[in-house]
C-alpha cells in the first residue's frame, strides 16, 4: 500500500480554504507577531498547559496509507476533567465581527488533533477550543465544542477520502519520475576533465545520506573554476540519486538570476537529450518582480478589492494545479506568468502552490536561509531533501544582511505626514517612536562621537565605552567597542523592544490594513528587528551594531560576525532532513570556518591549460 506523509495545517488549508489573498492578514510581520503571541498565551496557561504538542498517526483512506502530522498549540485538562484541544489564532478582525463560524480551517484543524489524541488517548470525547487574539485591542475571544470521538474520526476520514485523489496523482508522479530519473543518461558524449570527479563526489554525498550514521544529512563543500560545468556536474548526479530513492525534493539555491537560468538551462538540456523525461521544475521569484498588477508606487497591492489576481485566488487554485500538473512541466518566470493571467490567479502563489508537487525548486537563497521569508511550508515539518548551493562564497555577506537592517528617522516623519490632520492613537505612537529614536542617537553620539579629518592620531576609531560621568538617556546593551559614530553591541537593543512602548502599540495598530506608502514598510521592519531579532542575545559569535552615517540621521543595526552559526544550521527546524547540502566555491575555504567541521571539501584543477 502506498504512504503519502501529510502535514495536518496542509491537509486543512489544501482543501477548505476558500476566498482571496489578502496580505492585511498574512506575511512575515503577522507571522512573527503570531508567534510572539502564541508563547505569550501558551506561558499564560500554567503549568498544567501542554504547548506544542506533537502529534503524528498513520491513517487509511481508499487504498492508500497517510502519515500524518502536526503540532497542536496546546493540551490541557479543564477544571471538569476533560481534555481540551487549544487552537491559537492571531486575527486583526474587529471584534464584533469575530464569530464562532468564521473560518471552517480553524475548527477543522482543531477536529483533526482532536481525532489523533482522542484515538492514543482512548478518550470517548473531548473539546476542541478556538483561541482568537485581536492584536490591535488585546482582547482574547475563545469558542469550545465538544466531539466524540466517533464524531472526529468520521471527519478525518471524509478530509482523507477527499484528499485521497490528489495523493493518488502525487504517487502515480513518483512512481513515473523515478523510472524516468533511474534512467537518465548524461546529456553531452563525454565529461570535461574534472567533471566527472564532480559529479561522483555530489552523487556520492547525496546517497551516503541514506545511511543510518547520516540521519542529520551530508555536507560537501566543492571548489569548481569556471568552465568545468559546475551547474550540470550538481544536477546530473544529484537527479540520479533521487531516482535511487535519495530525497524526495531537490532545491536549488542561488544569489543571482543569471545562475537560475543556468540551472534552468541545465534541466531543458536533460529534457532536449531524454524527451520522456518525467520531471517538474519551478523557479520562485520575488513577488515585487513578477506581480501583474502593481499599485501606483510600482509595489504589489495584494488585497482583493485591488488586485484581480489575488481577489477569489483559493477559489480558482485547485482548478489550476489541475491543469498545469497533468503532465510535465518547467515552470520559469515566464511560464507562470503566462498560466497566472490564463487561470486569473496570482504568479507569485501560484509558484509557491506549485512547489509542493514539483521535483526541482529552483531560488534564491533567502527561501532557505532568511528566518523570516523560509520556505515554511517545507522546513517547518519534517522532509527529505537535496540542497545544491550555487556560488556559496556569497552566502556570508547574505547572511550577515538578512539579519541587518537601517531605519531612517526621515521615515517616521513621511508616515506622520501620510496619516494626514488630525489626532490618532497612531500618530501618537509615531511621535513617541521619534523621540525614543533621538534618544538612541544621543546614546549612540554619546558612546561613539563623530572625529573630524583632524582627530588626535591615538586611535580616535576606537574609544573607551561609557564614560564615568555620562549616563544616556536611552541605555544601550553591554557595547563591545565604539568607533566613528559606531557602537557594538554583544545583543540586540532590548530597550527598543522593552522600555519603548510606541513599538509594541505599532505591531498591535492597523495601520498595515490600509495602503501606506513604502516608508511604513520601513518602520514595520525596523520595529520587528527589534523585537525578533534571531540572534541569539547570548551568543558571543554574535555582534550588533548600532551605528549613525555622516550622510543621513538613521540607525544601523547590523550583524557583523562572519556568520558560521547562521551560514549552515545543524539541522532544519522540526527535524527536517537534509540528505545533502553541496556548496560550490569558487576559492577554498575552511571547513571548520563555516561551522561544517564535518564536511567534505573538495577542489578541483581547471580543465584549460594555464
Amino acid at each position: 500500500m502506498a504512504t503519502v506523509h501529510l502535514p495536518i495545517r496542509q491537509l486543512v488549508e489544501f482543501l477548505l480554504r476558500t476566498g482571496s489573498i489578502d496580505s492585511r492578514f498574512t506575511g512575515f510581520d503577522r507571522a512573527l507577531e503570531g508567534a510572539h503571541i502564541h508563547r505569550k498565551l501558551q506561558k499564560a496557561a500554567g503549568d498544567g498547559y501542554q504547548a506544542e504538542v506533537f502529534l503524528s498517526v498513520e491513517r487509511q483512506a481508499e487504498g492508500i496509507t497517510f502519515t500524518l502530522e502536526g503540532r497542536a498549540d496546546g493540551i490541557f485538562t479543564d477544571e471538569t476533567g476533560t481534555v481540551v484541544i487549544d487552537e491559537i489564532k492571531t486575527t486583526t478582525v474587529p471584534p464584533e465581527e469575530i464569530t464562532e463560524d468564521m473560518n471552517p480551517c480553524h475548527w477543522a484543524q482543531g477536529m483533526v488533533y482532536g481525532a489523533i489524541y482522542a484515538a492514543q488517548q482512548s478518550l470517548p470525547e473531548l473539546n476542541v477550543r478556538l483561541t482568537y487574539y485581536q492584536i490591535d485591542t488585546d482582547q482574547i475571544i475563545r469558542f469550545i465544542r465538544r466531539f466524540t470521538q466517533q464524531k472526529l474520526d468520521e471527519f478525518l476520514d471524509k478530509l482523507l477520502c477527499q484528499y485521497a485523489p490528489w495523493a493518488q496523482r502525487r504517487i502515480e508522479w513518483d512512481v513515473k519520475r523515478t523510472q524516468s530519473l533511474s534512467a537518465l543518461q548524461f546529456p553531452f558524449a563525454q565529461y570535461r576533465p574534472g567533471q566527472r570527479a564532480m559529479a561522483g563526489e555530489i552523487y556520492r554525498a547525496c546517497r551516503a545520506g541514506k545511511t543510518a550514521d547520516c540521519k542529520g544529512g551530508t555536507r560537501l563543500f566543492c571548489q569548481a573554476p569556471t568552465g568545468i560545468g559546475k551547474t550540470m556536474s550538481a544536477l546530473f548526479p544529484a537527479l540520479k540519486a533521487m531516482g535511487e530513492g535519495n530525497g524526495e525534493k531537490l532545491f536549488y539555491l542561488t544569489a543571482r538570476n543569471t545562475t537560475q537560468t543556468a540551472a534552468e538551462d541545465a534541466l531543458n538540456r536533460l529534457h532536449t537529450a531524454q524527451p520522456k523525461l518525467a520531471l517538474r521544475s519551478v523557479t520562485l521569484t520575488a513577488k515585487e518582480k513578477v506581480c501583474l498588477h502593481p499599485d501606483a508606487e510600482g509595489h504589489p497591492a495584494c488585497l482583493p478589492e485591488l488586485c484581480p489576481y489575488a481577489n477569489g485566488y483559493y477559489d480558482r487554485i485547485k482548478d489550476a494545479l489541475t491543469a498545469l500538473l497533468d503532465g510535465t512541466g518547467s515552470f520559469d518566470r515566464a511560464a507562470l506568468a503566462g498560466a497566472a493571467k490564463r487561470f486569473s490567479v496570482c504568479p507569485f502563489e501560484l509558484g509557491l502552490d506549485l512547489s509542493e508537487w514539483c521535483d526541482v525548486v529552483i531560488g534564491d537563497y533567502n527561501y532557505l536561509f532568511d528566518p523570516v521569508v523560509h520556505l515554511k511550508r517545507f522546513f517547518d515539518s519534517s522532509g527529505d531533501w537535496l540542497f545544491l548551493v550555487d556560488e556559496a562564497h556569497n552566502l556570508p555577506d547574505r547572511a550577515r544582511a538578512m539579519y541587518s537592517a537601517r531605519f531612517c528617522k526621515s521615515s517616521l516623519t513621511e508616515a506622520k505626514r501620510a496619516l494626514g490632520k488630525g489626532k490618532s492613537a497612531l500618530k501618537t505612537a509615531l511621535t513617541k517612536a521619534d523621540k525614543a529614536l533621538l534618544e538612541a542617537r544621543k546614546a549612540c553620539i554619546q558612546l561613539a562621537p563623530r572625529h573630524s579629518s583632524q582627530t588626535d592620531a591615538a586611535d580616535p576609531a576606537q574609544t573607551s565605552l561609557l564614560p564615568e560621568n555620562t549616563v544616556p538617556a536611552l541605555e544601550l546593551p553591554e557595547p563591545l567597542y565604539a568607533q566613528d559614530s559606531t557602537v557594538f553591541c554583544r545583543s540586540r537593543p532590548l530597550p527598543c523592544s522593552v522600555r519603548c512602548g510606541p513599538y509594541r502599540h505599532l505591531c498591535r495598530t492597523g495601520w498595515k490594513r490600509t495602503r501606506m506608502p513604502k516608508h511604513m514598510h520601513s518602520c514595520w521592519s525596523f520595529i520587528l528587528l527589534y523585537r525578533t531579532s534571531p540572534v541569539p542575545p547570548n551568543d558571543t559569535t554574535a555582534t550588533l551594531s548600532l551605528s549613525l552615517p555622516r550622510a543621513a540621521e538613521s540607525l544601523n543595526c547590523s550583524c557583523c560576525v562572519w556568520t558560521r552559526h547562521l551560514l549552515w544550521m545543524p539541522a532544519l527546524p522540526q527535524g527536517a532532513a537534509q540528505r545533502c547540502s553541496v556548496q560550490h566555491w569558487l576559492r577554498p575555504r575552511s571547513t571548520q570556518c563555516s561551522g561544517c567541521s564535518d564536511a567534505r571539501a573538495v577542489a578541483l584543477d581547471s580543465p584549460f591549460p594555464a
